[in-house]
Protein backbone atom coordinates (compact mmCIF):
# COMPACT_ATOMS: atom_id res chain seq x y z
CA UNK A 1 0.00 0.00 0.00
CA UNK A 2 1.27 3.45 -0.98
CA UNK A 3 1.86 6.03 1.71
CA UNK A 4 0.68 9.61 2.14
CA UNK A 5 1.36 12.42 1.62
CA UNK A 6 1.87 12.59 -2.15
CA UNK A 7 4.13 15.19 -3.80
CA UNK A 8 2.17 17.99 -5.44
CA UNK A 9 3.13 20.11 -8.43
CA UNK A 10 0.86 23.14 -8.84
CA UNK A 11 0.61 24.79 -12.25
CA UNK A 12 -0.66 28.36 -12.18
CA UNK A 13 -0.69 31.04 -9.49
CA UNK A 14 -3.72 33.08 -10.48
CA UNK A 15 -6.76 33.49 -8.26
CA UNK A 16 -7.52 29.76 -8.12
CA UNK A 17 -3.89 28.76 -7.60
CA UNK A 18 -3.47 31.26 -4.78
CA UNK A 19 -6.71 30.07 -3.14
CA UNK A 20 -5.44 26.50 -3.32
CA UNK A 21 -2.13 27.46 -1.73
CA UNK A 22 -4.10 29.05 1.11
CA UNK A 23 -6.01 25.80 1.69
CA UNK A 24 -3.06 23.40 1.43
CA UNK A 25 -2.00 23.53 5.11
CA UNK A 26 -5.26 21.69 5.94
CA UNK A 27 -4.45 18.91 3.45
CA UNK A 28 -1.02 17.79 4.65
CA UNK A 29 -2.33 14.30 5.39
CA UNK A 30 -2.77 13.77 1.65
CA UNK A 31 -0.52 16.26 -0.14
CA UNK A 32 2.95 17.72 0.30
CA UNK A 33 3.77 20.70 -1.90
CA UNK A 34 6.76 19.86 -4.10
CA UNK A 35 6.78 22.70 -6.59
CA UNK A 36 4.81 25.60 -8.05
CA UNK A 37 5.03 26.85 -11.61
CA UNK A 38 4.00 30.11 -13.25
CA UNK A 39 4.88 31.43 -16.69
CA UNK A 40 8.38 32.34 -15.47
CA UNK A 41 9.35 28.80 -14.41
CA UNK A 42 9.16 26.12 -11.72
CA UNK A 43 10.00 26.83 -8.09
CA UNK A 44 10.82 23.80 -5.95
CA UNK A 45 9.32 24.61 -2.56
CA UNK A 46 7.34 23.17 0.34
CA UNK A 47 6.16 26.56 1.55
CA UNK A 48 2.71 27.44 0.18
CA UNK A 49 2.38 30.59 2.30
CA UNK A 50 5.62 32.00 0.91
CA UNK A 51 4.56 31.43 -2.69
CA UNK A 52 1.07 32.80 -2.09
CA UNK A 53 2.39 36.00 -0.54
CA UNK A 54 4.91 36.41 -3.35
CA UNK A 55 2.22 36.05 -6.04
CA UNK A 56 -0.24 38.29 -4.20
CA UNK A 57 2.45 40.96 -4.45
CA UNK A 58 2.44 40.47 -8.23
CA UNK A 59 5.95 39.07 -8.50
CA UNK A 60 7.05 36.20 -10.79
CA UNK A 61 8.49 33.01 -9.33
CA UNK A 62 11.67 33.63 -11.29
CA UNK A 63 12.55 36.24 -8.67
CA UNK A 64 12.66 33.41 -6.11
CA UNK A 65 14.91 31.30 -8.30
CA UNK A 66 12.43 29.37 -10.45
CA UNK A 67 13.99 27.10 -13.05
CA UNK A 68 12.89 24.82 -15.90
CA UNK A 69 9.76 22.68 -15.72
CA UNK A 70 10.03 19.18 -14.23
CA UNK A 71 7.81 16.53 -12.65
CA UNK A 72 8.05 15.11 -9.11
CA UNK A 73 10.49 12.17 -8.95
CA UNK A 74 7.88 9.87 -7.37
CA UNK A 75 4.25 9.29 -8.32
CA UNK A 76 2.18 12.21 -7.17
CA UNK A 77 -0.28 14.88 -8.22
CA UNK A 78 -0.17 17.58 -10.88
CA UNK A 79 -2.86 20.19 -10.23
CA UNK A 80 -3.40 22.43 -13.25
CA UNK A 81 -4.88 25.80 -12.27
CA UNK A 82 -3.24 27.54 -15.22
CA UNK A 83 -4.68 28.82 -18.49
CA UNK A 84 -3.12 27.39 -21.61
CA UNK A 85 -2.52 24.20 -23.54
CA UNK A 86 -0.63 21.89 -21.17
CA UNK A 87 -1.50 18.76 -23.17
CA UNK A 88 2.12 17.63 -23.52
CA UNK A 89 2.81 17.98 -19.79
CA UNK A 90 -0.40 16.09 -18.91
CA UNK A 91 0.54 13.22 -21.21
CA UNK A 92 4.05 13.07 -19.75
CA UNK A 93 2.73 13.15 -16.19
CA UNK A 94 0.19 10.39 -16.81
CA UNK A 95 2.79 8.24 -18.57
CA UNK A 96 5.06 8.47 -15.50
CA UNK A 97 2.32 7.40 -13.10
CA UNK A 98 1.22 10.79 -11.81
CA UNK A 99 -2.42 11.79 -11.51
CA UNK A 100 -3.57 15.04 -13.11
CA UNK A 101 -6.30 17.18 -11.55
CA UNK A 102 -7.39 20.22 -13.51
CA UNK A 103 -9.44 23.39 -13.65
CA UNK A 104 -7.77 24.18 -16.99
CA UNK A 105 -10.21 23.50 -19.81
CA UNK A 106 -7.95 24.15 -22.79
CA UNK A 107 -6.36 20.67 -23.15
CA UNK A 108 -9.86 19.14 -22.93
CA UNK A 109 -11.74 21.43 -25.29
CA UNK A 110 -9.35 22.25 -28.14
CA UNK A 111 -10.39 20.74 -31.52
CA UNK A 112 -7.57 18.15 -31.50
CA UNK A 113 -7.95 17.17 -27.83
CA UNK A 114 -6.89 13.49 -27.45
CA UNK A 115 -10.09 12.18 -25.86
CA UNK A 116 -9.05 8.63 -26.71
CA UNK A 117 -6.48 9.19 -23.92
CA UNK A 118 -8.35 11.57 -21.64
CA UNK A 119 -11.50 9.47 -21.26
CA UNK A 120 -9.74 6.26 -20.07
CA UNK A 121 -7.64 8.29 -17.61
CA UNK A 122 -10.83 9.93 -16.30
CA UNK A 123 -12.52 6.54 -15.94
CA UNK A 124 -9.48 5.24 -14.00
CA UNK A 125 -9.68 8.42 -11.86
CA UNK A 126 -6.14 9.44 -12.73
CA UNK A 127 -7.51 12.52 -14.50
CA UNK A 128 -9.72 14.66 -12.27
CA UNK A 129 -12.03 17.00 -14.20
CA UNK A 130 -14.61 18.13 -11.63
CA UNK A 131 -13.31 21.70 -11.48
CA UNK A 132 -13.52 22.33 -15.22
CA UNK A 133 -17.33 22.60 -15.20
CA UNK A 134 -19.43 24.12 -12.44
CA UNK A 135 -16.80 24.00 -9.67
CA UNK A 136 -18.97 22.78 -6.78
CA UNK A 137 -21.49 20.98 -9.04
CA UNK A 138 -20.46 17.28 -9.32
CA UNK A 139 -21.38 16.90 -12.99
CA UNK A 140 -18.26 14.94 -14.03
CA UNK A 141 -18.58 12.39 -11.22
CA UNK A 142 -22.31 12.02 -11.94
CA UNK A 143 -21.62 11.34 -15.61
CA UNK A 144 -19.04 8.71 -14.62
CA UNK A 145 -21.56 7.04 -12.31
CA UNK A 146 -24.22 7.02 -15.04
CA UNK A 147 -21.69 5.52 -17.45
CA UNK A 148 -20.79 2.77 -14.96
CA UNK A 149 -24.50 2.01 -14.49
CA UNK A 150 -25.00 1.58 -18.23
CA UNK A 151 -27.15 4.68 -18.74
CA UNK A 152 -26.96 6.71 -21.97
CA UNK A 153 -26.94 10.49 -21.97
CA UNK A 154 -29.05 12.00 -24.73
CA UNK A 155 -28.56 15.70 -24.14
CA UNK A 156 -27.30 18.23 -21.57
CA UNK A 157 -28.66 21.65 -20.62
CA UNK A 158 -26.58 23.83 -18.35
CA UNK A 159 -25.97 27.23 -16.77
CA UNK A 160 -22.24 27.04 -16.06
CA UNK A 161 -20.88 30.56 -16.28
CA UNK A 162 -20.80 31.99 -12.79
CA UNK A 163 -19.82 35.36 -14.26
CA UNK A 164 -22.71 35.62 -16.71
CA UNK A 165 -25.20 34.28 -14.17
CA UNK A 166 -24.01 36.85 -11.62
CA UNK A 167 -24.40 39.65 -14.17
CA UNK A 168 -27.90 38.57 -15.26
CA UNK A 169 -29.05 38.21 -11.66
CA UNK A 170 -27.81 41.74 -10.93
CA UNK A 171 -29.67 43.07 -13.97
CA UNK A 172 -32.82 41.25 -12.81
CA UNK A 173 -32.41 43.05 -9.45
CA UNK A 174 -32.39 46.42 -11.21
CA UNK A 175 -28.71 47.10 -11.84
CA UNK A 176 -27.50 48.31 -15.22
CA UNK A 177 -25.83 45.65 -17.35
CA UNK A 178 -22.63 47.67 -17.75
CA UNK A 179 -22.29 48.22 -14.00
CA UNK A 180 -23.03 44.55 -13.26
CA UNK A 181 -20.21 43.47 -15.59
CA UNK A 182 -17.73 45.72 -13.80
CA UNK A 183 -19.01 44.60 -10.39
CA UNK A 184 -18.23 41.02 -11.44
CA UNK A 185 -14.75 42.15 -12.50
CA UNK A 186 -14.12 44.06 -9.28
CA UNK A 187 -15.16 41.06 -7.15
CA UNK A 188 -12.87 38.70 -9.06
CA UNK A 189 -15.69 36.75 -10.70
CA UNK A 190 -14.68 37.57 -14.27
CA UNK A 191 -11.49 37.56 -16.27
CA UNK A 192 -9.43 40.77 -16.07
CA UNK A 193 -10.89 41.52 -19.51
CA UNK A 194 -14.63 40.81 -19.03
CA UNK A 195 -15.18 40.47 -22.77
CA UNK A 196 -13.61 37.00 -22.50
CA UNK A 197 -16.57 35.95 -20.32
CA UNK A 198 -19.08 37.89 -22.42
CA UNK A 199 -17.92 36.00 -25.52
CA UNK A 200 -19.58 32.81 -24.24
CA UNK A 201 -16.52 30.83 -25.33
CA UNK A 202 -15.92 29.49 -21.82
CA UNK A 203 -19.44 28.06 -21.72
CA UNK A 204 -18.80 26.46 -25.10
CA UNK A 205 -15.64 24.81 -23.75
CA UNK A 206 -17.48 23.50 -20.68
CA UNK A 207 -20.30 21.99 -22.75
CA UNK A 208 -17.72 20.47 -25.07
CA UNK A 209 -16.11 18.75 -22.09
CA UNK A 210 -19.44 17.52 -20.70
CA UNK A 211 -20.41 16.20 -24.12
CA UNK A 212 -17.17 14.25 -24.41
CA UNK A 213 -17.62 12.81 -20.92
CA UNK A 214 -21.17 11.81 -21.85
CA UNK A 215 -19.96 10.22 -25.12
CA UNK A 216 -22.31 12.41 -27.16
CA UNK A 217 -19.69 12.50 -29.92
CA UNK A 218 -16.32 11.04 -30.84
CA UNK A 219 -14.88 14.08 -32.62
CA UNK A 220 -14.83 17.79 -31.88
CA UNK A 221 -18.45 19.00 -31.97
CA UNK A 222 -19.94 21.82 -33.99
CA UNK A 223 -20.05 24.99 -31.84
CA UNK A 224 -22.69 27.71 -32.07
CA UNK A 225 -21.91 30.32 -29.42
CA UNK A 226 -23.80 33.62 -29.09
CA UNK A 227 -21.64 36.41 -27.59
CA UNK A 228 -23.17 39.00 -25.27
CA UNK A 229 -20.86 41.73 -26.56
CA UNK A 230 -19.14 42.29 -29.93
CA UNK A 231 -15.79 40.49 -30.30
CA UNK A 232 -14.06 43.71 -31.41
CA UNK A 233 -14.55 45.17 -27.91
CA UNK A 234 -11.84 42.86 -26.60
CA UNK A 235 -8.79 44.75 -25.42
CA UNK A 236 -10.57 48.06 -24.87
CA UNK A 237 -9.49 50.13 -21.89
CA UNK A 238 -11.71 49.85 -18.82
CA UNK A 239 -13.21 53.29 -19.48
CA UNK A 240 -13.90 52.61 -23.16
CA UNK A 241 -15.35 49.18 -22.39
CA UNK A 242 -17.66 50.57 -19.72
CA UNK A 243 -18.86 53.22 -22.17
CA UNK A 244 -19.42 50.58 -24.86
CA UNK A 245 -21.32 48.30 -22.49
CA UNK A 246 -23.64 51.16 -21.57
CA UNK A 247 -25.06 50.97 -25.09
CA UNK A 248 -26.41 47.51 -24.18
CA UNK A 249 -28.02 48.51 -20.86
CA UNK A 250 -31.47 49.19 -22.33
CA UNK A 251 -31.56 45.99 -24.38
CA UNK A 252 -30.70 43.78 -21.41
CA UNK A 253 -33.15 45.56 -19.12
CA UNK A 254 -35.95 45.03 -21.65
CA UNK A 255 -35.13 41.34 -22.12
CA UNK A 256 -35.02 40.70 -18.38
CA UNK A 257 -38.37 42.51 -17.92
CA UNK A 258 -40.00 40.63 -20.81
CA UNK A 259 -38.89 37.32 -19.34
CA UNK A 260 -40.18 38.26 -15.89
CA UNK A 261 -43.58 39.31 -17.32
CA UNK A 262 -43.81 35.89 -18.99
CA UNK A 263 -43.03 34.04 -15.75
CA UNK A 264 -39.50 33.30 -16.88
CA UNK A 265 -35.88 34.10 -15.99
CA UNK A 266 -33.15 35.12 -18.41
CA UNK A 267 -30.22 32.70 -18.41
CA UNK A 268 -27.13 32.09 -20.52
CA UNK A 269 -27.74 28.43 -21.37
CA UNK A 270 -25.42 25.89 -22.92
CA UNK A 271 -26.88 22.85 -24.66
CA UNK A 272 -25.06 19.76 -25.85
CA UNK A 273 -26.51 16.94 -27.94
CA UNK A 274 -25.40 14.60 -30.67
CA UNK A 275 -25.57 17.47 -33.15
CA UNK A 276 -23.13 19.71 -31.26
CA UNK A 277 -23.07 22.59 -28.78
CA UNK A 278 -25.31 25.66 -28.70
CA UNK A 279 -24.80 28.49 -26.18
CA UNK A 280 -27.12 31.48 -26.04
CA UNK A 281 -29.09 33.88 -23.88
CA UNK A 282 -32.61 32.52 -23.45
CA UNK A 283 -35.58 32.69 -21.10
CA UNK A 284 -36.37 29.61 -18.98
CA UNK A 285 -39.46 28.96 -16.81
CA UNK A 286 -39.02 30.64 -13.43
CA UNK A 287 -39.97 27.41 -11.60
CA UNK A 288 -37.67 25.16 -13.62
CA UNK A 289 -34.38 23.94 -12.08
CA UNK A 290 -32.39 26.50 -14.06
CA UNK A 291 -34.91 29.23 -13.34
CA UNK A 292 -34.66 28.64 -9.59
CA UNK A 293 -30.85 28.94 -9.45
CA UNK A 294 -29.51 31.24 -6.74
CA UNK A 295 -27.16 34.13 -7.58
CA UNK A 296 -24.00 32.07 -6.99
CA UNK A 297 -25.28 28.75 -8.37
CA UNK A 298 -24.59 26.75 -11.49
CA UNK A 299 -26.90 24.05 -12.79
CA UNK A 300 -26.56 21.02 -15.06
CA UNK A 301 -29.59 19.09 -16.36
CA UNK A 302 -28.96 15.61 -17.78
CA UNK A 303 -31.48 14.03 -20.13
CA UNK A 304 -30.66 10.32 -20.24
CA UNK A 305 -32.27 7.07 -21.27
CA UNK A 306 -33.09 6.38 -17.62
CA UNK A 307 -33.83 9.98 -16.56
CA UNK A 308 -35.97 10.93 -19.54
CA UNK A 309 -39.41 11.85 -18.24
CA UNK A 310 -37.81 13.56 -15.24
CA UNK A 311 -34.28 14.74 -16.14
CA UNK A 312 -31.52 14.57 -13.54
CA UNK A 313 -30.69 18.01 -12.15
CA UNK A 314 -27.49 19.05 -10.38
CA UNK A 315 -27.17 22.48 -8.81
CA UNK A 316 -24.76 24.11 -6.39
CA UNK A 317 -22.06 26.76 -5.92
CA UNK A 318 -20.60 27.39 -9.33
CA UNK A 319 -17.92 30.02 -9.20
CA UNK A 320 -15.31 31.75 -7.13
CA UNK A 321 -11.62 30.93 -6.66
CA UNK A 322 -12.07 29.13 -3.33
CA UNK A 323 -14.99 27.03 -4.59
CA UNK A 324 -12.88 25.92 -7.55
CA UNK A 325 -9.83 25.30 -5.36
CA UNK A 326 -11.85 23.11 -3.00
CA UNK A 327 -13.16 21.10 -5.95
CA UNK A 328 -9.57 20.61 -7.15
CA UNK A 329 -8.50 19.37 -3.73
CA UNK A 330 -11.46 16.97 -3.55
CA UNK A 331 -10.38 15.48 -6.90
CA UNK A 332 -6.81 15.34 -5.59
CA UNK A 333 -7.90 13.39 -2.51
CA UNK A 334 -9.79 10.92 -4.71
CA UNK A 335 -6.63 10.42 -6.75
CA UNK A 336 -4.59 9.91 -3.57
CA UNK A 337 -7.07 7.27 -2.43
CA UNK A 338 -6.57 5.48 -5.71
CA UNK A 339 -2.79 5.44 -5.14
CA UNK A 340 -3.34 3.75 -1.78
CA UNK A 341 -5.81 1.12 -3.02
Amino acid sequence: MSTFPRPLLLLGCGQVGRALLGLLPKWTEHLQLWGVADTSGLLLTQEPALVRAHKLAGRPLSSLGAGPMALPPTAGLVIDAAVGDNTTLWLEALSYGHAVVTANKVPLSRPAAPWDLWRPAWERRTLGLASTVGAGVPSASCLLRLREEGDTVRSIQAVVSGTLHFVLERVAAGQRFSDAVFDAKDQGYSEPDPTLDLSGADVGRKLTILGHLASLWQRAPMLDVEPLAPPNWRGLSATDLHDALRTLDGSFARRVLAARDAGERLRYVGRASGTGVRCALEPVPAESPLGRLGPSDNGVILHTQRFHATPLGLTGPGFGPETTARALLADARAACNRFSS
